[in-house]
């Protein structure tokens, strides 16, 4: 069970608990403050994939309780969920990227409009926006290279 947690990423794990012990676990890691991940792969697992702040479940679309988990993962695949870890990783990044960009082409344009006033036509202001928009899009894109 530990090289399967090290091949997904996951540095604390903890098995063969009984389904009201998995839930008993994680609310007592989220008490102390942690941000606690439940993978589970069947329906006695469900207690505690909803008491988690993020659920990722072994299963496929047309399963009873696929709805219920935040993030589905097809066969048994354990180094999906360390693929699922970096994917919130770098989506947190980019979002902080694109956050930044709209700063600073939002700050562009008042500066266009405040200071150079007369010799800021609108269509400078348009292109500043539409710039920021094309820069963004093209950021996410990188979300789609794994």
């Amino acid at each position: 069970m530990q090289a399967v947690a090290a091949s997904a990423g996951i540095g604390e794990f903890y098995g063969n608990l009984f389904p009201q012990d998995k839930a008993a676990k994680i609310a007592a890691q989220e008490n102390l403050g942690h941000r606690v991940a439940m993978a589970g792969d069947s329906f006695n697992d469900i207690l505690a994939l909803l008491q988690a702040d993020i659920s990722l479940a072994f299963c496929n679309a047309q399963n009873a309780f696929a709805s219920w988990v935040d993030i589905r993962l097809g066969g048994k695949d354990f180094g999906a969920v360390k693929t699922a870890f970096e994917l919130d990783s770098r989506q947190k990044n980019i979002e902080r990227q694109n956050i930044l960009i709209s700063i600073i082409f939002s700050f562009a344009a008042i500066y266009a409009v405040l200071v150079l006033k007369q010799s800021a036509a609108w269509y400078h202001i348009a292109a500043l926006v539409f710039g920021a928009v094309f820069i963004i899009i093209i950021n996410c894109t990188r979300l789609y290279k794994i």
